[in-house]
């Protein structure tokens, strides 16, 4: 299927090469032929006819020509008038009538078009005054005498003048055709229209595929609100009520040479027609944010995350890297994660993945890829892990595992973070695993299992570290005052010890580097002895972890000879930690 107005540009184009064929043939092979018929009578008859049937069709494709042309010409949006499609129909009907009544003034204009109709038959031939002609003799003798009668030199004359009709027509014509098929070639609707009508096609776009045919900018509707509850998330949020954004979808093949500034108009237009039906949309944003969702995902350009969650501008707080790893130790992510979290109060965090990512078939492979190395080592380390799993699989199911298993790794990474395990605790922030299929443009969302150690309440194994600094109280509501003595403190780790705490637990930190740092012997002296690992570092930041182990917590702190000399009793390795100490101050 193609655009109705590019269809009527080249059936009139055609029309115009078929016109310039007709009369280019019949100037230079048709009529000249006439010169070797035996007798003047007969060239006379056939030239005749020959003036008569190609005056019918040359006319009437020039009339298909011009009507074609004139209408893409009147249909056209204000933008796509070419001028040059009314210099073809100027130039095409002076080649065709222009041309005819030139040939034929001396008979007047009158007699001219009554010859004109009857010879194109565009009307009945009752609707016509009667042709004045010689009575019809039937004697076959007077006939052979009016034959004998016909000069071959008149006979001649008309056919050089019939010739030199043509030749001019075809010269005219032909300029019409050129013309036609320069601007049919240089305005590239043909293949736009086509391009943008497949496309609207395999997005399964109603909205598109209408938009398509107007020859212009295509948007496509999308409306909804993420959901705020805890339940999974699905891409039929996206359809739930709401606002409705209009969101631009540029052609990959501009109009504009320079595509910046196509996409540069494209902006404006698309900031008008919001604006126009959103008008508050615009000021509310200027005034701050407030999204319900953090998305960390793919830099892939085919995974617009507000495009797809079908929200608007503001809906979403964002943040993309190769293959969406989320690295432990990655400055970028956590301070994204810590904004999104403690400022923004986010309700959602969604970890989103995507098929036929590039990056994840890369960790497949075993090229060296420079700088991306080191960024894709969590993701082949994965891979490791599951050889034997991902080995049974085919090429594509292989590719789809590990982008599942680099998901869960990364909602694991994300659950470890004390910010949003405060915020799962004190207000129910949700954590999602989400794999987006280019292919069909839904979202599926992953069960990252582990519902009990992480929405569970505070207690044991949960807050062992804050039960050491005295940072809550039994019904663990944080306790202001901090007015916990140390006797008391170890009272609240015997007891949390009791309920099946981890002491080497490090959701929220060490519970051993906490004691250290606060030089409380006695919390440190019951964690060792129920087994805590004096060289433990906090596995969170191995690089910059708040205290850098329970070794270096005590070094760090003024006057903690006994809490250093009580570790290096237990088996502290001042070589584990010595980096940390000469990075101290």
């Amino acid at each position: 299927m193609v655009c109705p107005i590019t269809l009527t540009k080249f059936v009139g184009t055609v029309s115009l090469g078929l016109l310039t064929g007709l009369s280019y043939s019949s100037a230079n092979i048709t009529i000249p032929s006439l010169q070797h018929l035996p007798t003047s009578s007969t060239a006379a008859r056939c030239l005749d006819e020959i003036k008569r049937l190609s005056r019918k069709h040359a006319l009437r494709l020039a009339n298909i020509a011009n009507g074609c042309v004139l209408i893409a010409f009147f249909v056209s949006p204000a933008h796509r008038k070419h001028p040059y499609l009314l210099w073809v129909s100027m130039v095409s009907t002076l080649g065709s009538y222009g041309v005819d009544f030139w040939f034929h003034r001396d008979i007047g204009l009158k007699e001219w078009f009554l010859s004109l109709v009857r010879d194109t038959q565009l009307l009945p031939s009752g609707c016509l005054p009667a042709k004045t002609t010689s009575p019809k003799k039937e004697d076959d003798i007077v006939v052979v005498e009016a034959e004998d009668k016909v000069n071959g030199e008149s006979v001649q004359k008309e056919m050089e003048k019939e010739r030199l009709l043509q030749r001019t027509r075809s010269w005219l014509t032909g300029t019409a055709l050129a013309m036609a098929i320069v601007g049919l070639w240089g305005d590239r609707e043909f293949r736009d229209c086509h391009h943008r009508i497949s496309s609207a096609i395999a997005t399964h776009s109603p909205q598109r595929l209408q938009a398509s045919h107007n020859n212009c900018h295509h948007h496509h509707n999308l409306s909804g609100n993420f959901t705020t509850s805890c339940r999974p998330l699905s891409s039929t949020a996206a359809s739930s009520a709401g606002a409705t954004i209009m969101s631009p979808f540029a052609s990959s093949n501009s109009y504009h040479p320079d595509r910046l500034a196509t996409v540069l108009t494209q902006n404006k237009e698309w900031a008008t027609k919001t604006a126009q039906e959103h008008p508050d949309l615009f000021p509310t944003l200027a005034t701050g944010q407030s999204p319900e969702i953090v998305w960390i995902g793919c830099s892939d350009s085919r995974c617009p995350e507000t495009t797809l969650l079908g929200l608007k501008p503001g809906d979403v707080f964002v943040h993309r890297n190769i293959a969406n790893i989320l690295h432990p130790t990655d400055l970028s992510s956590s301070a994204v994660i810590e904004y999104a979290v403690k400022q923004l109060k986010v309700k959602h965090i969604v970890l989103c993945g995507h098929t036929s990512c590039g990056g994840v078939a890369a960790a497949l492979g075993n090229k060296q890829l420079g700088i991306l190395d080191p960024w894709l080592l969590p993701l082949r380390q994965i891979r490791e892990q599951h050889l034997d799993t991902l080995q049974s699989l085919s090429t594509e199911e292989r590719a789809l595992k590990l982008t599942e298993l680099n998901v869960l790794a990364g909602v694991k990474v994300l659950k470890q973070k004390s910010a949003v395990l405060d915020a799962i605790q004190e207000r129910g922030l949700c954590v999602h695993g989400l794999i987006y299929d280019v292919a069909s443009g839904m979202l599926r969302e992953l069960e990252t299992g582990e519902p009990d150690e992480v929405n569970r309440p505070p207690g044991p194994g949960r807050c062992l570290r804050d039960g050491v600094r005295g940072d809550h109280t039994e019904s663990g509501k944080t306790n202001p005052n901090r007015e916990s003595t140390g006797a008391r403190i170890t009272e609240v780790i015997q007891m949390l010890l009791n309920h099946g705490a981890d002491v080497n637990g490090q959701n929220c930190g060490s519970a051993l580097a906490a004691a250290a740092k606060a030089g409380n012997i006695e919390a440190a002296q019951l964690l060792l002895d129920n087994g805590a690992d004096v060289n433990a570092r906090i596995s969170e930041s191995p690089f910059f972890d708040k205290y850098g182990g329970a070794f270096v917590a005590a070094a760090s702190s003024p006057g903690n000879r006994r809490m250093v000399q009580l570790l290096l009793d237990h088996g502290a390795d001042i070589n584990t930690h010595s980096l940390h100490i000469m990075a101290m101050p």
